[in-house]
């Protein structure tokens, strides 16, 4: 049975702090398990012979087993709470095989298992239950797995197991649970033995591992390896995270993880390029904020992408100016390497018109992943309570296509005023300036023109007797008849409109001649009220008798409204 573990509970940063070990002077240094009390026992190499060692706070103690080889010497392998070590030592020469040993209390009992030809130990728990492999005769038979309490040996090996490597236990918790490498036909494979059953561990990818150590919690530590090398690994809630020593330049060996205790404390050992060439470590969890203390990577997971951090909406106050520079901040987090790039349109510092301007920002990991985030930047406008009479309105009170607020004479003139505060204060600084659209049908505009004061050519307002001020002249602004939107732009930008009707003006002179006649349709049917269009100046009106009355008329010089 195959089980790809699959995640409990929802993901949340794994942390840990490394401390690298080496034993004093030693080319090679290994580490490879640890007990609840920060104890650390490994392997030593490159002094001449091979040795085991245990670490107890800033101190090494070499173990060196007697009748062990020169070549292979011994090596220390597990450590439980007490304190008792395990290992497996070599002896050489005529007698050229492995043995188990046992250190308590400063006493090393050496053992092999009945019957084997070599004798190879994994990890001790704290029950004094010891697991490893054996070799049942001599030559390239299979190896097979053995737990050891007291006297007694229970002997297990995986279906199929390929030799000479066989099974292959590395480790044993308090509950019984073992795990280690066995070889298949397939290649090697991580297993987890529990209740007389195997079962393979593989990455969430269906990659290959190497189980080397499990706690009382049932996490699991070992190695793999991909593209990039070798790494080590740990499982947190079902959930496998990459472990690879920082900060010193890996060979393609990278990092092995091969022991854990119930704290999650991973011990094992990383490849160099140079000298030392092997050096051990320890990861201890860390949940704070400590620099020295990095992110692992959720193995066979996409990245997350980046985390980006808008602010909210910026509300600025009204400022006299048409564009106000703002700043903001907008940072991004990524679960790994380096901050991301953040870039926003329009950047901080950029100018902003008043309203709402949407900030639209994008972070940029190292991997090339992408967020996106938005705000706001809404600049407040000028205080502006409409345009004073003649106008009198603005806006939603500035009347309509239907319904002009105001109807002026075709060539006269009419003036628009208008007062604009900010913070309680009257603006009398920058430039305002009024534009002027006609309309042939609701929601049909003609061409804008910038409006021109009476007897000028200026076409800006300006503020005298506190307040803006600017005589529309609509022939110099060269407005026809029509309907007309005016709409006048503050010192901030902001805009402000009212609409007015331009007409031509007519007056009856009752010294000329009356014309009377019917204003009737084709079927010479009378149509009360009729619109007459002459080519002369004249005023139309019906009487109540549906009889036509049509005077001559001249253009005074006054505006006339209705």
């Amino acid at each position: 049975m195959a089980i790809a573990l699959c995640a409990l509970v929802p993901a949340q940063a794994q942390r840990y702090r490394f401390e690298i070990l080496q034993y004093p002077g030693a080319p090679i240094t290994t580490a490879t398990d640890i007990n609840n009390h920060g104890h650390v026992v490994g392997i030593v190499q490159g002094l001449g012979k091979n040795m085991g060692f245990v670490k107890e706070g800033p101190d090494f103690r070499s173990i060196d087993v007697p009748g062990a080889g020169p070549l292979n010497g011994s090596i220390a392998t597990g450590i439980n709470d007490a304190g008792v070590i395990v290992g497996t030592f070599t002896t050489e020469g005529s007698d050229f095989r492995s043995h188990g040993f046992i250190l308590s209390d400063q006493t090393i009992t050496s053992f092999d298992v009945p019957a084997s030809s070599t004798t190879q130990l994994g990890g001790i728990n704290n029950v004094g239950q010891i697991a490893g492999r054996y070799f049942p005769a001599p030559g390239l038979v299979i190896a097979r797995g053995f737990v050891k309490e007291g006297e007694s040996y229970a002997f297990f090996g995986f279906p199929d197991a390929q030799g000479p490597a066989g099974t292959s236990p590395y480790d044993v918790n308090d509950v019984g649970q073992i795990v280690g490498e066995v070889l298949t036909s397939t290649g090697f494979e991580g297993f987890l033995f529990q209740s007389n059953t195997f079962s393979i561990i593989k990455r969430p990818n269906g990659g290959s591992v190497e189980l080397s150590a499990i706690n009382n919690a049932g996490q699991l530590t070992g190695s793999f390896r991909d593209f990039n090398g070798g790494h080590g690994f740990v499982t947190v809630n079902g959930r496998f995270y990459q472990i690879d020593v920082p900060g010193v330049t890996a060979i393609a060996f990278g990092t092995q993880a091969l022991g854990i205790n119930d704290l999650g404390q991973v011990v094992g050992n990383v490849f160099l390029s140079g000298s030392p060439s092997v050096l051990g470590f320890v990861a201890t969890p860390c949940s704070g904020p400590e620099s020295d203390c990095i992110t692992l990577n959720e193995i066979d997971r996409p990245p997350s992408p980046p985390v980006i951090h808008c602010p909210p909406d910026l509300i600025i106050d009204c400022a006299p100016e048409a564009a106000v520079p703002v700043s903001f901040s907008v940072t991004a987090t990524s679960e790994t390497g380096p901050a991301p790039t953040v870039v926003c349109s329009p950047p901080s510092g950029s100018s902003f018109p008043v309203g709402a301007t949407t900030v639209s920002c994008t972070a940029t990991d190292s991997r090339g992943s992408q967020v996106k985030c938005e705000f706001r930047v809404v600049r407040s406008a000028l205080k502006f309570t409409g345009f004073l009479p003649p106008l009198g309105g603005s806006d939603e009170t500035g009347g309509s296509f239907a319904d002009p607020l105001r109807t002026v004479r075709l060539g006269g003139t009419i003036p628009i005023k208008f007062v604009a505060t900010c913070g309680g204060g009257s603006v009398s600084d920058g430039i305002s300036f009024l534009e002027v659209t006609r309309y042939s049908s609701e929601g049909a505009p003609g061409r804008r023109v910038r409006a021109k004061a009476r007897g000028s050519q200026r076409d800006v307002f300006e503020f005298r007797n506190g307040q803006w001020q600017l005589n529309l002249d609509t022939r110099a602004t060269g407005m026809g008849p029509g309907k007309w939107r005016l709409e006048a732009t503050l010192p901030d930008g902001s805009q402000h409109s009212a609409w007015i009707a331009v007409r031509v003006a007519m007056k009856v002179d009752p010294t000329l001649p009356l014309i009377k006649g019917r204003v009737v349709n084709e079927a010479g049917q009378p149509v009360p009220g009729a619109l007459v269009v002459l080519s002369g100046a004249a005023q139309l009106h019906t009487s109540s008798d549906n009889r036509l009355n049509l005077r001559l008329a001249t253009l005074p010089s006054e505006a006339i409204t209705p």
